[in-house]
């Protein structure tokens, strides 16, 4: 069972970072790219798509990973107040969810209703949905950090 979990574990890290790598470096810079035109709106919308993906991944991540812990701690939650690698990992994850749930879904949330709004009216994209998708890559960026912090921990079980 444990194998079953960190296999699932290790895709789904696999998946945000290549996901990550992705959103970065290709649609954020094909929407950049595209600033001005038709061709704007729909990579906008392609990053938008991506969205869920990142929450079932997400969810992998989280799930996964406290049943690990679960299952090699009996179900004791010591871990939790004990400073390792380990707890680190897990306070890490937590705020990047209270973090992504209180500041990038909201962003996103707008973003997306600006976008319906720009191709219901056959516009292109607005000043103000452009600094919301900058400040959708700056704070996916900071997520992604912190999922690049755990990775880091989890391979070097650093203390």
């Amino acid at each position: 069972m444990m194998i079953i979990l960190l296999l699932v574990h290790l895709i789904a890290v696999c998946a945000w970072v290549g996901g990550g790598i992705y959103e970065r470096f290709f649609v954020l810079g094909a929407i950049n790219h595209a600033k001005g035109t038709n061709y704007e709106v729909r990579m906008v919308q392609i990053m938008l798509k991506a969205v869920p993906y990142f929450k079932v991944v997400t969810a992998l991540l989280i799930l996964s990973g406290l049943a690990m812990t679960l299952i090699s701690s009996q179900g004791s939650f010591n871990w939790l107040l004990q400073w390792s690698w380990l707890s680190l990992k897990v306070y890490i994850m937590i705020v990047i969810m209270v973090f992504g749930y209180a500041f990038i879904n909201p962003l996103l949330n707008k973003v997306t209703e600006q976008i319906k709004l720009a191709i219901e009216h056959d516009q292109i994209v607005k000043d103000e949905t452009r600094a919301g998708v900058r400040r959708i890559g700056v704070l996916l960026d900071i997520a992604h950090l912190g999922v690049i912090v755990n990775l880091i921990l989890g391979v070097t079980k650093f203390f």
